[in-house]
């Protein structure tokens, strides 16, 4: 969902961070040069197209590309877009190359301050943010064992302590930004991750999916629904909507030809 948040990153312990501001990406994305919107697509993302069924354009821009102080008054603010690519909910998650999911929050944090200050208050504040969504999709990172060292390689599914780990940081962020006004959540759960291309072309796989990788990641998307569900039920008007991408990726991949594809090999899920 990341709009160019990593262009300008240095990089960490494990290397350059990923960017999206060289070929192919941007090819089809109207009215910009191409490769320099830093989306990991050819067109719109993810974030695009919801923001686009809200009424906007486009996703808000990216948090990096903002002048500081930002912003500076209210009329045309459609919000901000903190998602930063192969983040995690760790800190940990990808060696430091990325804006973890808690640093992002950060971020929020000082972007309320100054909502605070152009709006003139808390109360107006707390109205504007009720009225917000708050849009997330993390987690996919954490569950590679190349990323978070945390997890166990072998076997893969004996992981249920860290992915326990995982969901508390995760709830521990949400609480978070519905303590400072935030009220709307729209939350993707994880895909397939074992049909991914990183797993998939792995040349001793012979272009199959990794079960037990699929597996993990059920199991992540179990314990987020369960958590969503709990934090609906103790935190005021925390509301929010689950979006199945695992689902719906299996989905795609059992019937390709409903998604304009002829078979299998072209498909593959992030």
């Amino acid at each position: 969902m990341q709009i160019g948040n990593n262009n300008d990153l240095t990089g960490g312990e494990m290397g350059d961070p990923p960017r999206a501001n060289h070929p192919y990406y941007g090819i089809d994305f109207p009215g910009e040069p191409q490769n320099t919107n830093g989306r990991f697509s050819n067109g719109y993302n993810i974030a695009d197209f919801i923001a686009k069924a809200l009424g906007f354009v486009m996703s808000p821009p990216a948090y990096a590309s903002l002048p500081n102080p930002s912003p500076t008054r209210i009329e045309g603010f459609t919000g901000v877009n903190y998602a930063s690519a192969d983040a995690g909910i760790r800190d940990s998650t990808n060696g430091n190359m990325t804006i973890p999911l808690p640093m992002q929050v950060n971020n929020f944090v000082e972007t309320r301050a100054q909502l605070k200050a152009v709006l003139g208050g808390r109360k107006p504040l707390n109205k504007f943010l009720s009225k917000s969504l708050f849009l997330i999709g993390v987690g996919t990172m954490d569950l590679f064992p190349n990323c978070n060292f945390y997890l166990e390689l072998f076997p893969i599914n004996d992981n249920k302590t860290e992915v326990q780990r995982l969901i508390e940081f995760y709830g521990a962020d949400l609480e978070k930004l519905h303590s400072m006004g935030a009220r709307k959540f729209a939350i993707i759960n994880v895909g397939p991750i074992g049909c991914s291309p990183f797993v998939q072309n792995d040349p001793a796989r012979n272009g199959g999916c990794d079960d037990g990788m699929n597996r993990l990641a059920g199991e992540f998307n179990a314990a987020l629904g369960s958590l969503l569900s709990d934090l609906g039920t103790r935190l005021h008007n925390f509301r929010y909507t689950l979006a199945d991408f695992y689902g719906f990726s299996n989905a795609t991949f059992a019937n390709p030809l409903a998604s304009g594809k002829s078979d299998h090999s072209s498909l593959q899920a992030f």
